[in-house]
C-alpha cells in the first residue's frame, strides 16, 4: 500500500514546526515514474533575511538498496532571494534520483547556470549547516528514518578541485563561505 501522501503530510508538519512559516512549494515529477512527484518546500529569509531554505520531499520515496542508514531528503541554504534555488533542488531530486545516492562528499553536476545571481553549476553533499543534528537525522516518517543532507553550491571549475585536495580542505580554504552564491571561485593546487 502507498501511503507517499500520509509521508508527505507528516514530514511537511515536521519541518514547519523548525522554521515556523509556510513555505512556497514547487513540485517535477520523478524520472522514475512508479515514484511520487519530488517537492521543494521554500523558506524566505531563513536563517536570516535575504537568504533561502529549501527542503525536498519525495527523494525518500525512492527505493535505493544503498540506502541502510535511512533515505535523504535534500536540503539548501543561500544567500539570495531567487526561488529558482528551491526549483533546481526539487528538479535534481526528481531527475538525478537514480544517478547519486545524496552521501556526504559527493559532487552533483547540474550542469546550467541555476540563478541569474550566479554562474555556479554544480554542488557538493554535507551535513545540514543550520540544523541540530537532531533536527536532522533520523526523522522518523512512519515506516523510515529520513536524513536531510545540504547541498552547496559550487563553481564548475571547483570540482577539480575538490577531487584534487579533498572537501575538508577546500571548505576550510579563507575564501569558502558556504551561503554565498556569487563568491569567487576557488582553485587550489
Amino acid at each position: 500500500m502507498d501511503n507517499s501522501k500520509g509521508r508527505l503530510q507528516d514530514f511537511r508538519e515536521y519541518i514547519e514546526r523548525i522554521f515556523l512559516q509556510d513555505p512556497e512549494i514547487f513540485a517535477f515529477d520523478s524520472a522514475i515514474k512508479t515514484c511520487a512527484p519530488v517537492a521543494s518546500f521554500n523558506y524566505e529569509n531563513v536563517p536570516e533575511k535575504d537568504y533561502i531554505t529549501s527542503i525536498t520531499f519525495g527523494v525518500s520515496e525512492f527505493n535505493n538498496p544503498e540506502w541502510t542508514e535511512g533515505r535523504p531528503e535534500l536540503m539548501l541554504t543561500v544567500q539570495s532571494t531567487d526561488m529558482n534555488w528551491g526549483k533546481a533542488l526539487a528538479f535534481i531530486g526528481a531527475e538525478l534520483i537514480e544517478e547519486y545516492n545524496f552521501e556526504y562528499g559527493e559532487v552533483i553536476h547540474f550542469g546550467d547556470q541555476i540563478s541569474k545571481d550566479s554562474k555556479m553549476t554544480s554542488f557538493f553533499v554535507f551535513a545540514p549547516s543550520i540544523l541540530e543534528s537532531d533536527d536532522y537525522e533520523n526523522i522518523k516518517i512512519e515506516d523510515r528514518n529520513i536524513n536531510l543532507v545540504a547541498l552547496y553550491p559550487i563553481y564548475k571549475e571547483e570540482e577539480e578541485t575538490i577531487e584534487a585536495v579533498g572537501l575538508e580542505e577546500f571548505m576550510n580554504h579563507p575564501s569558502y563561505d558556504m551561503y554565498s552564491v556569487t563568491r569567487a571561485p576557488i582553485i587550489i593546487g
